[in-house]
């Protein structure tokens, strides 16, 4: 088709026909614009799939964001978990270690972002570990 020949593919946005922003434009009316535009026609469009993956990108940073907001809740209750259970005001570290292991579990398998701007997931009282 014509439109193939031009470089369009399925997905690309049309952004403007002959300079004329065609943004949020009814799609039957791009097409009269189109055809009445002549013999000399002119599209500046957005390809589909830098759209998609800036979407996706944008996706992936709010789910790592709640992916850590829900970790922080998840430890939290594990430590009051422990109080209630144990009858512990967290002296115990190995809670901790428990906590680490199953981040690591997480993390191997790609749950966990590799490098949050947050600092360390799980620190004891009194300072990070290691």
């Amino acid at each position: 088709s014509p439109a193939q020949l031009a470089g369009l593919t399925p997905g690309d946005t049309i952004a403007s026909v002959n300079g004329l922003n065609v943004e949020g434009i009814r799609h039957r009316e791009i097409v009269d614009i189109i055809k009445a535009s002549g013999n000399v026609l002119r599209l500046e469009t957005l390809y589909g799939t830098s759209i998609r993956k800036a979407e996706l990108e944008a996706r992936l940073q709010y789910l790592k964001q709640t992916l850590y907001e829900k970790w922080g809740e998840y430890r939290s209750l594990m430590v009051q978990e422990q109080r209630l259970v144990h009858g512990l005001v967290v002296k115990d570290p190995s809670i901790y270690d428990t906590l680490e292991s199953v981040r690591s579990c997480l993390y191997g398998a790609g749950l966990l972002p590799g490098s949050l701007p947050f600092g360390p997931l799980l620190a004891a009282p009194g300072g990070p570990r290691r």
